[in-house]
């Protein structure tokens, strides 16, 4: 610790315990609280206005089993039978060996055109897909016990 850049803490109570244990070898400057290790102000506010008449619900994963994304498609194209006073799309950023599977998923489901693989996003990218494209983050999967995933869908 004495010797890292920066010590990153989830909490100000926790760099608060940290710097009452090491009194006077505590560095100040060195020190950062993000809460969650997830910096809310890289998303900052939605800089595009919200389409009333759209509503976009999205994600974003490594496109592997575990992370049930064929629960998603199920789900979405049983709320696309109902009758909506919106247009709704679903956008999947990511990439990984279960796309394929996932892109034949929605053509079954016949879905295609409500549901949007947008591949893998650069960190730029992803602050705009967060802050700018989604309206309702989704988080399907089977392995979230770290509620910090709901974070990333915060804006």
């Amino acid at each position: 610790m004495l010797l890292a850049d920066k010590m990153v803490y989830l909490s100000e109570a926790y760099r608060q315990q940290v710097k009452a244990k090491l009194t006077w070898l505590f560095r100040e400057k060195r020190s950062v609280v993000i809460p969650n290790g997830i910096n809310l102000l890289t998303y900052g506010k939605a800089t595009k206005p919200h389409d009333a008449s759209r509503v976009v619900l999205g994600m974003q994963s490594r496109l592997i089993d575990i992370k049930d994304h064929l629960t998603l498609l199920d789900a979405f194209a049983l709320l696309l039978k109902k009758e909506m006073p919106v247009t709704l799309q679903l956008q999947i950023a990511g990439d990984g060996a279960f796309k394929k599977t996932l892109e034949e998923k929605a053509a079954v489901l016949q879905i295609t055109k409500q549901v949007i693989f947008t591949g893998m996003l650069e960190e730029k990218e992803l602050v705009d897909f967060y802050s700018n494209w989604i309206f309702i983050f989704m988080l399907p999967g089977r392995n979230h016990e770290h509620g910090h995933y709901a974070g990333h869908g915060m804006r």
